[in-house]
């Protein structure tokens, strides 16, 4: 198991799979509830990476804030408040 399967989609949307994603590419993913996001094309709607054991480089590397905060609360609302409000500005949501 990786530090990776706790992460919700959400998390994973602002902290890395959708902002950042390490493979150079994006594709529009359609999540449980009909909402279109940009993600790697390598995500699933499970929020999980469908070539994890093969990732490229940068995804090994990259070191995720949030698993280093996970239990602290206030900073999961902060982020989910931050991420709906990054996905306002795009007319995502």
């Amino acid at each position: 198991m990786s530090q990776c399967d706790t992460c919700q989609i959400m998390e994973k949307l602002y902290q890395c799979c959708g902002r950042h994603p390490l493979t150079g590419s994006k594709v529009q993913l359609q999540l449980a509830d009909g909402t279109f996001v940009t993600a790697c094309p390598h995500l699933d709607l499970h929020a999980r990476c469908s070539i994890y054991e093969s990732r490229p480089l940068g995804c090994r590397q990259f070191i995720c804030d949030w698993h280093d905060m996970a239990e602290n609360l206030e900073y999961r609302k902060t982020l989910e408040h931050r991420f709906y409000s990054y996905l306002s500005t795009r007319d995502i949501v």
